[in-house]
């Protein structure tokens, strides 16, 4: 069925583009490390640069080879994404959908690495001075399809009968 690897393909497409949108505007209207209240002791606009990786490890390491081989795990996880994606069944509209949106959230952030040496965030939720750390839409879209995979798994596996 060809409908589903364009069901993967826009997907994957509309996440990397709005990240890579996003993160455009972040870098051109708004100065590095600088924040805009959006909501007031919630939300906030922030221009951050993470080195590292998820909630900002590996963010002080000042080795080249870090973005080396943070760029290096993201190919080789992109490609396990692809030939997963591959070999799924017609079937399994959902799982499409999740590899989809991971795909499209780690290929945004690789552009980040690759351009900037860096992933730009943005996205600031906090309570008053309790901040979870930024985000930004690749996060998200990575995020979101790894929720609907582990239910996928999880649902499937209470459906499946027991011998």
């Amino acid at each position: 069925m060809k409908n589903r690897y364009t069901v993967s393909f826009t997907i994957t497409f509309v996440v990397l583009a709005l990240d890579q949108i996003s993160k455009y505007f972040v870098r051109q209207l708004l100065p590095l490390n600088h924040s805009v209240e959006v909501v007031r002791d919630f939300l906030n606009l922030v221009h951050v640069q993470n080195p590292g990786i998820i909630f900002g490890i590996l963010s002080r390491s000042t080795y080249k080879l870090t973005t080396y081989l943070l760029i290096t795990v993201s190919l080789v996880a992109i490609t396990f994404l692809l030939l997963f994606l591959r070999s799924l069944k017609d079937r399994d509209l959902v799982l499409f959908i999740a590899i989809s949106l991971i795909l499209g959230g780690a290929i945004g952030n690789l552009v980040d690495r690759i351009a900037f040496e860096k992933v730009i965030d943005f996205i600031d939720f906090h309570w008053r001075t309790y901040h979870w750390p930024a985000f930004n839409l690749a996060d998200s879209a990575i995020t979101i399809g790894m929720v609907i995979l582990v239910i996928q798994v999880l649902s499937d596996e209470t459906n499946t009968p027991s011998m």
